[in-house]
């Protein structure tokens, strides 16, 4: 794990001298376990956002598919020299490289660019789908660049943790990965995490691992009793492993065994035993909340939103606050000091939205977003690394998995506010109910800053975009759903399509939602 301090130092943000030293990034990259069969396959979504974000002229794009044990079936190269939507689209690469039948394997992404791209993971996002789902994560692991880039990644050994893990018969709970050139031997410790703080630990031992195998590690196979030890409650995992060659980001997730729908996130750093100095933050500012976050709520009809505390931040006590707020960015209840957490505890706790508003005369429509603010008394003992699960959920279906959002919390550093603006992108999945929301909320304790955003919409396809301007209240919204939207709709058709945000504001933020017609909800933050 690189410490929080080189990764702000490394990219020179939030006001930070960048590192003389460091070297530009001409190479990015990712590496995503994929498949096919009857019941689910992959595909790869992405926009030229180097030309807008970096304005650089032209991108090269190497992507290879590899079967499960490592092997190159299919290599192409691509320009890109346009901003608009694109895909690639495992069964096409299958067809072309005359594979028939299911698979498993990966697709490595590599960018090459004349320019300094400043980080060296792209914006690709992996979907999993058949008609009636879908489900998205953004890039997880990634072949390192060179030494100093292993080296920089490596400082600290920590478990990857913070997904949901299930022990109901219906659902098949796994983590996965592709394995980088070194081959990988090492046993994995497990550490499995009951709703009520209970654990379970051991061991998984795999076959060695070859350079660049795919591996999906299905948790029932190797954790005996798990059923019985969660019960009907979701629990989580921490994976403790020592995996060299590859940045360890995990892709994780759950399959439904009764349709073969699925649901996919990405794991985080468990950050319980760092109690180091670096592993905290003071407080900057008393003008600023010490660390908030804002995400978007869906708690009308059969919907609900749950957010997730799990196990995995640096020990602390704190409180939390919630606020809620309609499309307009107007206040709908609000709970000063609503919990107070000690993260030194092995517990989970799951914020369920629609419970927190039981019994109120609330016309729960209305409820758009929450504002999770977070305090410490002394100031002193704020972990920098604070990661949630967000689940949006529709309930009383047969086969609504819920989605599982990776999300982080922004910290009180008063260098956000000399920025000027913000830039951000994200697909419309288009495989369902789709939509892309755009925030306005700030960790500035008093907040009265409008956003006006100006945003394209590219397709798939050609060079045509749609461009539109907004006004954002404070603490607003705006949802642009395309089944809503018949400008939009008749622009994308069928394909999928990525939106691309331009702020006068730095505290502008970004999600896309997809509710398939089968219950599943598949969603993740922008880019």
């Amino acid at each position: 794990m690189k410490t929080f301090q080189k990764v702000i130092d490394n990219a020179g943000i939030y006001g930070a001298i960048q590192n003389l030293q460091k070297k530009p990034i001409f190479r990015s990259s990712a590496a995503f376990p994929v498949i096919h069969n009857e019941n689910v396959s992959s595909r790869v979504l992405f926009m030229g956002y180097w030309i807008l974000k970096r304005e650089i002229s032209e991108i090269g794009l190497v992507y290879t598919l590899r079967n499960q044990g490592g092997q190159i079936i299919n290599r192409k190269y691509i320009n890109i020299n346009t901003p608009r939507a694109q895909r690639i689209v495992l069964s096409d690469l299958l067809e072309d490289a005359n594979h028939t039948g299911n698979f498993i394997g990966s697709i490595e992404l590599e960018v090459f660019s004349a320019k300094d791209m400043v980080f060296p993971y792209p914006a690709f996002v992996l979907e999993y789908y058949n008609d009636s789902f879908s489900t998205c994560v953004h890039t997880t692991g990634r072949v390192y660049n060179d030494f100093e880039d292993f080296r920089d990644n490596d400082d600290i050994q920590v478990a990857e943790s913070g997904f949901d893990v299930y022990g109901n018969a219906k659902l098949d709970s796994f983590f996965a990965f592709v394995n980088g050139p070194l081959p990988n031997t090492d046993p994995i410790h497990y550490e499995v995490v009951s709703q009520n703080g209970e654990t379970l630990a051991g061991e998984i031992r795999l076959n060695p691992i070859e350079p660049y195998e795919t591996v999906f590690v299905h948790l029932k196979k190797h954790i005996h009793g798990l059923d019985a030890f969660l019960g009907n409650n979701p629990g989580t995992i921490r994976i403790k492993h020592q995996f060299k060659g590859f940045f360890p980001r995990l892709l994780a997730g759950n399959f439904d065994n009764t349709n073969g729908t699925c649901s996919i996130t990405h794991t985080f750093y468990d950050c319980s035993p760092l109690v180091t100095v670096d592993a905290y933050w003071k407080r900057a500012s008393d003008n600023l909340y010490d660390s908030s976050i804002y995400a978007p709520v869906f708690i009308d009809n059969d919907r609900d939103t749950e957010v997730v505390f799990y196990p995995m931040f640096s020990p602390t006590v704190y409180t939390i606050g919630l606020i809620f707020f309609d499309e307009a960015g107007n206040i709908v209840k609000e709970c000063s000091d609503y919990k107070i957490f000690d993260s030194s505890k092995v517990e989970i706790v799951r914020l369920s939205i629609k419970k927190i508003f039981e019994g109120d005369d609330i016309d729960l429509s209305s409820v758009k977003g929450v504002f999770i603010h977070k305090s410490w008394s002394n100031g002193q003992s704020i972990p920098n690394r604070i990661k949630f699960g967000l689940n949006i959920k529709v309930e009383n279906t047969m086969q609504g998995l819920s989605s599982n959002i990776c999300f982080n919390s922004r910290l009180g550093l008063p260098q956000v506010q000399k920025k000027t603006g913000t830039r951000k992108w994200a697909p419309l999945v288009n495989n369902g109910d789709s939509m892309v929301i755009i925030d306005n909320a700030a960790t500035l304790k008093n907040y009265d800053q409008e956003a006006k955003v100006v945003y394209k919409i590219f397709r798939e396809g050609d060079n045509e975009f749609i461009e539109r301007e907004e006004i954002i209240p404070p603490y607003g919204q705006r949802r642009i759903e395309i089944n809503k939207d018949t400008e939009l709709k008749e622009f994308v058709g069928d394909k999928s399509a990525w939106i691309y945000v331009d702020a006068d504001n730095p505290f502008v933020g970004a999600w896309y939602i997809n509710f398939g017609k089968s219950g599943v909800v598949g969603a993740d933050h922008s880019f």
